[in-house]
């Protein structure tokens, strides 16, 4: 390596292409640029912060927390590459870094979902259902008590929301997949006949007095008289649902499910208001 010095004297440290010179007890040393890093991922980032949790955690462990935790790694055949059961210390780094695992397994008939929910120390568990509230399951795992449970099965439903809360008290969300079914029932009307206030334009029929509260679908009646474009949709909506139908000079119907605003409104389009009514034959609620 050639010294590089200053007009002054001084040996050159700093970067120079693809070397870097610094000093080492005195004496000028060179070494390869490294490359810049990329930045960390997300993911990357949540693992750093888990594992200074780890850190923070352990130290709050009493001297029988810790032989606990070491009995049950032995009694539990939690061992490490080389088949040989954990350290508390390595076993408490496994509690804390590893993220739960969820399972759905559909059994019984008719068929219903059960969650299987896995990780090597449970705290706490919270299953929240829309519509039904909240049901809880805590003190799952105690080291004081000396009881750890590692796996837990609920009955879910599609979009049931799942928190659970592991011994260290690191806190994880899921939500159940799928669709919930929506059970509706259906009851029969049949209104008087009414004809759209505009010819040529989607206009608001208001429904209020004709269906209850929560009504989610109508059927419509369209009648008309002769070849003409009726049409029928949910009051806001901007879907083009119109139909041209009918026989000139006969009579002819045609009925068309909406869904129905929460303000019970729906919007109808009659090309010769003259010719063509509307009425309702039912609903869905």
């Amino acid at each position: 390596m050639v010294k590089i010095i200053s007009t002054v004297g001084d040996v050159k440290t700093g970067i120079q292409g693809p070397a870097v010179y610094q000093r080492h007890y005195g004496q000028q040393m060179r070494r390869a640029r490294a490359p810049k890093r990329a930045p960390s991922s997300k993911a990357q980032l949540k693992h750093r912060d888990l594992f200074r949790y780890a850190l923070a955690w352990k130290k709050t462990l009493t001297t029988h927390d810790r032989a606990w935790l070491k009995f049950h790694a032995t009694l539990a055949g939690v061992i490490d590459s080389y088949r040989v059961p954990l350290t508390w210390n390595h076993y408490a780094d496994k509690i804390v870094l590893t993220r739960p695992r969820f399972h759905i397994s559909t059994i019984g008939d008719p068929p219903s979902l059960v969650l299987e929910l896995y990780h090597p120390a449970l705290l706490g568990v919270i299953l929240t259902r829309e519509g039904e509230g909240e049901q809880k399951w805590g003190n799952l795992s105690s080291l004081e008590n000396e009881y750890i449970t590692t796996e837990v099965h609920l009955d879910v439903e599609p979009e049931d929301a799942i928190e659970v809360k592991t011994l260290p008290g690191v806190i994880y969300t899921y939500t159940v997949p799928g669709v919930k079914e929506v059970e509706m029932l259906f009851t029969e009307l049949w209104t008087p006949l009414i004809q759209a206030s505009e010819a040529g334009q989607w206009v608001e029929w208001d429904i209020s007095s004709l269906v209850p509260l929560g009504t989610k679908v109508v059927n419509v009646l369209c009648w008309s008289v002769s070849i003409q474009w009726m049409g029928v949709r949910k009051a806001g909506s901007t879907l083009d649902r119109r139909i041209q139908f009918g026989v000139e000079g006969s009579v002819m119907c045609f009925l068309i499910p909406t869904e129905v605003s929460p303000e019970r409104a729906i919007e109808v389009f009659s090309q010769t208001p003259m010719l063509q009514n509307f009425r309702l034959t039912g609903y869905w609620k």
